[in-house]
């Protein structure tokens, strides 16, 4: 009917626990695609008995007391802190739409990519709210300018620089690319990046129409994302992983310009997000001279990162990947990629 419901109820509030202290998380909404389908249909068709038939967003409700529902959220803070669950919810609304063709759905994208994208629709809102260009590099200074947008840079930036940061302190547990970003924080914040530095690199300089193409279907995750970058994983993953650690690194000469985001200057944006301690990103030290030996796991589109420095005329240095038997790590698709950064 060409109409979208916002529906704000007391049932959002229910999802977050009883007396959750002010300041930690909680669920803000969210959307459900069974309200597509009828509650019953003919054979050969799909049916959800919980189908309210309507395209909804389910919000959280004021509770000025907190007697209601055992949380405190004033009118204001719901406005507030649902401005970016909209913008994030719509992007999952338009994702399934869209796979709903004719009574009958396609397969519904996978949470990975789906996830990307609704965080993507976020700084995609910010940007458009604040005036920015779909590759504006945006820095700290661009998206929190002053305290009177601090509002505007919580709801549409700050929470995907956290979930980042989350997933670069630790990369060896989390992948942007796993079943993990259904739930987990730091896998969703790998995910928005991932995107990100795709749409940057591989949309020809249009990143509406690349993200246009990859909600349209009806292929899902890598089948899906691979065919509209129209590039071969490993090339995307390889420049996106070496750009967390090299985007706007000081005294980088850059020659590949894929070792950088486009429209992001991390090493303005993250330290801030790091509670004043640098950036996040977790980088282990390999010794220059005698022997370094160091222990970790891989996750798939993701990685760990080491540095090594080595004085001018010290001789060769060898760097052995192991597996844990001793032998030289060898399968399909292990790569080691390297920066020299001076």
């Amino acid at each position: 009917n060409q109409r979208i419901i916002i529906l704000f109820t007391g049932r959002v509030n229910q999802l977050t626990p009883p007396s959750t202290p002010e300041g930690q998380g909680f669920v803000g909404g969210f959307f459900f695609a069974g309200d597509f389908f009828p509650p019953t249909a003919p054979p050969g068709q799909f049916a959800c008995p919980q189908s309210n038939e309507a395209e909804i967003f389910y919000l959280l409700a004021p509770d000025p007391t907190g007697l209601k529902y055992g949380n405190i959220r004033s009118v204001a803070s719901v406005r507030q802190g649902t401005r970016g669950t909209i913008a994030h919810e719509f992007l999952h609304m338009i994702n399934a739409g869209l796979r709903f063709v004719g009574g009958v759905a396609q397969d519904f994208e996978v949470a990975w990519l789906d996830e990307g994208l609704a965080h993507l629709g976020e700084e995609v809102v910010g940007r458009r709210l604040k005036g920015f260009s779909d590759l504006q590099p945006l820095t700290h200074g661009d998206v929190f300018p002053n305290e009177a947008g601090r509002n505007d840079y919580n709801a549409f930036f700050f929470q995907n620089f956290a979930r980042l940061r989350l997933w670069m302190q630790r990369p060896d547990t989390s992948s942007g690319i796993s079943r993990g970003a259904a739930d987990n924080l730091s896998s969703r914040g790998a995910a928005w990046a991932f995107v990100r530095y795709s749409a940057d690199h591989f949309s020809t300089s249009n990143p509406p129409a690349f993200t246009r193409r990859l909600v349209a279907g009806p292929d899902t995750g890598l089948v899906n994302f691979n065919k509209v970058t129209a590039t071969p994983l490993d090339t995307v993953v390889a420049g996106y992983l070496v750009a967390n650690y090299a985007d706007d690194l000081a005294g980088l000469n850059i020659t590949n310009v894929r070792t950088q985001y486009r429209s992001l200057n991390l090493r303005s944006l993250m330290p801030p997000v790091n509670q004043g301690q640098g950036y996040p990103l977790r980088v282990e030290a390999l010794s220059g001279s005698g022997t370094t030996s160091l222990t970790g796991t891989n996750r798939t589109g993701s990685g760990n990162y080491y540095t090594l420095s080595v004085s001018a005329n010290a001789g060769p240095k060898n760097v052995k990947v192991l597996d844990t038997g001793g032998s030289v790590v060898s399968y399909p698709g292990a790569h080691v990629y390297v920066l020299r950064v001076r």
